[in-house]
This record gives structure tokens, sequence and C-alpha cells, in this order.
């Protein structure tokens, strides 16, 4: 997919539970792994994807602006590098 040149598409493999609980309006505190930013920072869910098949992982989507110290850390995150994350949070709508 196509995004403005200062944002990024992130996706995050999670487990099929996760992502088959997703409703419209959450969020994910993702952390950088380091002590750059320290604090988590929350990204909304753009899409979940559930798993295809029996145990398979799901997907969230995040649209994230990469013009913070956060952000461009996750932007510039290669397949399969771990992010410390908690979520999904918030309370959703239908």
């Amino acid at each position: 997919e196509t995004v403005l040149p200062a944002n990024a598409l992130v996706r995050l493999a999670v487990p099929a539970s996760v992502a088959a609980g997703v409703v419209p309006g959450q969020f994910v505190m993702l952390g950088g792994g380091g002590r750059d930013p320290l604090l988590p920072r929350p990204y909304s869910i753009m899409r979940a994807t559930r798993a295809k098949a029996e145990g398979e992982d799901g997907a969230l989507d995040l649209l994230v602006f990469t013009g913070g110290r956060g952000a461009g850390g996750l932007a510039a995150a290669r397949a399969g590098d771990p992010f410390p994350a908690l979520g999904p949070l918030g309370n959703g709508y239908t």
C-alpha cells in the first residue's frame, strides 16, 4: 500500500487471539526496546487481520507518522525485529 512520505505502514505479527479480539477505536502501546524513547507510545490500530488457518499468527496494521523519535525508530525497523507491546487497549465501539 502507498502512504504519504512522512508516514509508514507498520505491520505487527500478533497471536491469532489478539487479532480476533480487536474492535474499532482500540490502540497498542509500543516501546522502542531501548532507552530512547524511554516510555511506550500509543498507536491506533488501523486494521486487524485474522489468521487464515489454525496455528498462524494474525496481524495489526498501524499507520505511523514518522516525524517523532519513537515512530522514526519503529518505521526503520526490519521485518522480524521484536518490539515490546501492550494491547489492544481502550474502549472500542461498534
